[in-house]
């Protein structure tokens, strides 16, 4: 019997203001534990058509990949900070860093992945047509957002077959291979602190 796990489509994402009020994002899914306590975890998606500070999220633990566009260089106080060019450079850095972001060429789209710090850690792999199509999960959480259709395979459970921009979440501790197509994907491995 195959475990359980959910799919999100577009239609259940939401999209909220930055706290700087400079933009928005999309949020794909945030784990909130209590409905007036910060989020564990979120996974989103930004537009940014101008340069910009970030938004504070101290206590925040951040990895931001490029999606679309000609590129972002995050610029820390003492200078550059990183540079990404090509969709799925990253970086990872603090969420109390500050950060102003410089575009190189008109907008970009971002995918940004908050963990709290005290809570919990992620692993975040970006997946192309060239990339490896096995991976080693072990994770309390997994959630694969899909930038084109993939079809995912963990262990010998049934293929689970995912459209583009859909998100999937398994809600329970895998420790397994993880078997994608050759495609467009990104995958978060969720940790909690013990």
């Amino acid at each position: 019997m195959m475990k359980p796990f959910k799919i999100y489509s577009p239609q259940s994402f939401q999209t909220l203001p930055w706290r700087n009020g400079l933009g928005s994002t999309v949020e794909l899914l945030a784990e909130t534990p209590n409905k007036n306590e910060a989020f564990s975890w979120r996974l989103s998606i930004a537009s940014v058509a101008n340069d910009s500070p970030f938004s504070d999220f101290s206590g925040y633990d951040r990895t931001l990949l490029l999606l679309e566009g000609s590129g972002i260089t995050l610029n820390k106080p003492n200078g550059i900070f990183k540079v990404l060019n090509s969709s799925f450079d990253y970086a990872n850095f603090k969420g109390e860093d500050l950060i102003d972001a410089t575009l190189h060429n008109g907008p970009i789209k971002d995918f940004n992945i908050m963990t709290l710090r005290s809570i919990c850690t992620s692993s975040v792999t970006a997946i192309d047509e060239t990339s490896e199509s096995l991976l080693n999960i072990n994770a309390d959480k997994l959630l694969v957002y899909s930038i084109k259709p993939v079809n995912i395979q963990i262990g010998l459970e049934a293929s689970i077959s995912l459209e583009a921009n859909h998100l999937l979440q398994f809600n329970y501790y895998i420790n397994n291979t993880m078997i994608l197509d050759k495609t467009q994907a990104i995958v978060i491995q969720i940790n909690y602190k013990k």
